[in-house]
């Protein structure tokens, strides 16, 4: 590859925050296999459809993080994010029966009721206030009540685990880990003690019947002590605070950052928000579009575990990969026209739940919430105003959302 006097990554300049897409554009026609670096190490970063998804799927490519990582252990050891098989396998199991799509879909009416209740504060808020703001008052509010419900955690708990859950996002992020990693370390402290005494709670109380547990906790509990009688390690109780509080992460992450760019979307798209006001039916494909267009995680980060090649570039043991996630979504390859944003697309090959093993195990849960929480904002509040040039948008180069974004109702009131 030809040096770059300029080069085409430049992921902490203020453009690239503001529209990253138009250097994974460059990336992708001029050097799909870019090699960069950053603080003097060398990784690559793939944009091309095609490599991203191979790259995903390629064992030889590995999810641990490397020793030495910033990130507190409590984090990283037996989460299923930074796991590899078989230990993801393994752990995966323990997770994926509480989020399969028959699951998901008995949990349709308790979904709505915290839509409909989180509407309705949503509104006495507006009354004292003005205005609502998406984020504050409606995505995260419902996606943690949602998990904490899961999870079986109290919904008095919601500001704990908001501030918790706050902290602990900058951990995911080169942007922001810096300047918020005193904050996450003791957030990581404090939400450690928390889960091992709730599980401890799950231990001295009766959870249901062994078929039906009564929520996560009480069935990871059990998956430790029916392992411990079979040939195979039993879970240990940091595997299973791992696991809880990567489902707490990951359930309220991708929620979240997608209600704010979605709205945003509508709004930056006026003829598209009309269409969907005109055809609540589209909410379905218009969730997938705003999935494909502004995904929550713009990127994932693989470590080669032996020296091998991708798309003729020469790749050495121990160098990181990056797949652009969000880069393949706008692949032309595989959609046609994709810097459009349609809702009427309907394609749901876009990668933003990831793909492979690590294909994100909470993806019906989550769009579950998106399309109920869209559905309901149509009919109940059908002149719903956007107002898109208060946004305010977070730091990131691996996440991409919103911190704010105003709305008001458009309900008349005496």
């Amino acid at each position: 590859m030809t040096a770059q006097t300029i080069p085409l990554l430049q992921p902490f300049s203020g453009a690239f925050h503001r529209d990253p897409y138009a250097t994974y554009r460059r990336l992708r026609e001029t050097a799909p296999i870019y090699g960069a670096e950053i603080l003097g190490r060398r990784f690559w970063v793939l944009t091309r459809y095609a490599d991203v998804t191979a790259a995903l799927r390629d064992p030889r490519l590995s999810s641990q993080v490397v020793s030495g990582s910033l990130l507190p252990r409590a984090v990283v050891e037996g989460n299923l994010l930074f796991a590899d098989p078989p230990q993801h396998t393994r752990l995966r199991k323990l997770v994926s029966h509480a989020f399969l799509p028959q699951t998901v879909e008995g949990l349709g009416d308790r979904v709505q009721a915290i839509i409909d209740r989180q509407i309705d504060r949503a509104l006495q808020i507006e009354a004292q206030q003005g205005h609502i703001d998406a984020l504050r008052d409606l995505a995260v509010p419902i996606s943690l009540q949602t998990v904490l419900f899961i999870l079986g955690l109290p919904v008095s708990d919601v500001p704990r685990l908001r501030a918790w859950s706050e902290a602990l996002s900058g951990l995911l992020d080169i942007a922001r880990i810096l300047p918020g990693l005193a904050a996450a370390h003791q957030a990581t402290h404090e939400v450690v003690a928390y889960l091992h005494s709730a599980l401890q709670e799950r231990r001295t109380q009766p959870g249901g019947d062994a078929e039906k547990p009564r929520d996560l906790l009480c069935a990871l509990l059990r998956t430790q002590t029916a392992t411990a009688t079979r040939d195979e390690p039993p879970l240990a109780d940091h595997e299973l605070v791992a696991t809880v509080l990567f489902t707490l992460m990951a359930g309220h992450e991708t929620v979240t950052s997608l209600v704010g760019s979605g709205l945003w979307l509508l709004a930056q798209h006026p003829d598209e928000w009309a269409r969907l006001r005109r055809d609540p039916s589209l909410v379905e494909s218009a969730v997938e579009e705003m999935l494909r267009y502004e995904p929550p995680a713009q990127l994932t980060t693989k470590t080669a575990l032996c020296d091998l090649p991708i798309a003729g570039q020469s790749i050495k043991k121990g160098q990181p990969v990056v797949a652009v996630l969000a880069a393949a979504n706008r692949d032309p390859e595989v959609f046609a026209d994709p810097e459009r944003f349609d809702i009427a697309r309907g394609d749901t090959r876009h990668l933003s739940f990831g793909h492979g093993p690590h294909f994100c195990v909470g993806a019906a849960l989550a769009r579950l919430q998106l399309q109920r929480l869209f559905q309901t904002l149509l009919v109940r509040l059908p002149g719903l105003q956007i107002d898109s040039e208060q946004a305010v948008r977070q730091p990131g180069i691996v996440l991409r959302g919103l911190s704010s974004l105003p709305l008001r109702s458009g309900l008349a009131r005496l």
